[in-house]
């Protein structure tokens, strides 16, 4: 009989990537079951569950009171609705791993551990202690409070899985918690190949995701602009945010080669892209977490086999460096990233489709499955 996996987190679980992922590697060996506000319909979960994976309302009105009374000091108490609901979970299911997916979590579960004897795994989308540190007061409050909270608890759980060298090394150095690292990988895709760019059109450019106005993408439209007509930039958005979304289109209406082009499914996104030469990826570094960037879309610009163009964030220029897969911009600017498109030629094009294609499975989730499938079994034993 296989050990119980409980992965509990309040993401939309049908379109979470890090967590598709995760059930993915771990399947082969646990019995699991998830929490989200909405159901992974996939075969390898046990079950899919609701109605425990939130915060009740009052829960959340005097946490939030009194985080803003001490200061951002964690609060080290469980609330009682909230921990009555995850001990009436965690006492049906009687699991013997949970991964949760907030650093909010942490005081319930360390809690109900003493009680349950599961083993308890952190598996962390951001830095959260730095998470919004541009926006006003954000560091006297919140952030106040994500540091308080890594502070009483990390040392507390039996796993902490980061997503980048830089975030590992930040929670190591402030906090004393190694980490081990498991990037946002996109699955190998091994009946893909790279397609040759040739000479006979424009050279083809594509940035997807999310709709966020954080991300600057009307950045993306300036350097096609600066760009010309020799290149065709697609924006295939997610339409997250409906009023920035239209002010893009505006934009994309009054530049010549820039079309923003309706989202496919979450699994068709890396064969649509291969017909593509260029993945693009920009991220302002307002903040340490996008400084530390390493999106999903990095890695299905790899799977996808295609050249890569970045700005100059640490970890995604390391591994378009290191694994020879495109080029860095020398900074943030349109201009800069404009400039590093053209530094391309055609045959360097082809030469880092070529090298995606040579490090796509060293680069992908499969290869990482393996390590984090390593460690969670590793942690079962006597």
């Amino acid at each position: 009989m296989k050990p119980r996996l409980l992965i509990f987190s309040s993401r939309t679980a049908h379109n979470a990537p890090r967590i598709i992922r995760e059930v993915n590697a771990l399947a082969p060996a646990f019995e699991i079951y998830l929490t989200g506000s909405t159901p992974l319909k996939q075969d390898n979960v046990q079950e899919n569950i609701h109605e425990d994976n939130h915060i009740p309302f009052f829960d959340r009105l005097v946490h939030y009171a009194l985080r803003k009374v001490t200061r951002g000091r964690p609060l080290t108490w469980a609330f009682p609705f909230s921990l009555k609901r995850r001990a009436r979970l965690v006492d049906r299911i009687r699991p013997d791993i949970i991964i949760i997916h907030e650093p909010e979590n942490m005081p319930y579960f360390t809690k109900l551990r003493d009680k349950y004897k599961f083993k308890l795994v952190f598996n962390a989308h951001e830095y959260y202690p730095l998470e919004f540190e541009d926006k006003p007061g954000w560091l006297e409050s919140a952030g106040k409070y994500y540091v308080n909270l890594y502070r009483k608890y990390l040392h507390r759980l039996d796993l902490l899985i980061n997503v980048c060298d830089t975030i590992a090394k930040e929670c190591e150095r402030y906090f004393g918690i190694p980490s081990l690292v498991i990037p946002n990988a996109a699955l190998f895709r091994e009946n893909i190949a790279p397609i040759v760019t040739d000479t006979k059109g424009p050279i083809r450019i594509i940035q997807h995701g999310a709709c966020i106005r954080e991300r600057n993408i009307e950045l993306m439209i300036e350097t096609a602009q600066l760009l010309g007509n020799s290149y065709v930039l697609d924006l295939m958005l997610m339409k997250s945010d409906p009023e920035y979304y239209g002010e893009l289109c505006q934009l994309a209406e009054k530049t010549e080669n820039v079309r923003l082009i309706e989202p496919v499914s979450f699994n068709e996104i890396v064969p649509f892209i291969n017909r593509y030469d260029i993945g693009l990826y920009y991220i302002k570094p307002g903040n340490f977490n996008n400084r530390a960037a390493l999106p999903n879309k990095l890695f299905e610009f790899i799977q996808a086999r295609l050249c890569t163009v970045v700005s100059p964030s640490v970890e995604m220029k390391n591994v378009v460096e290191s694994y020879n897969l495109g080029l860095a911009a020398d900074d943030f600017t349109a201009e800069a990233m404009a400039l590093a498109v053209r530094r391309l030629t055609i045959q360097d094009i082809n030469y880092y489709k070529q090298n995606a294609d040579k490090n796509a499975y060293r680069l992908s989730a499969d290869f990482l499955s393996g390590m984090l499938l390593e460690r969670m079994t590793a942690l079962l034993k006597p």
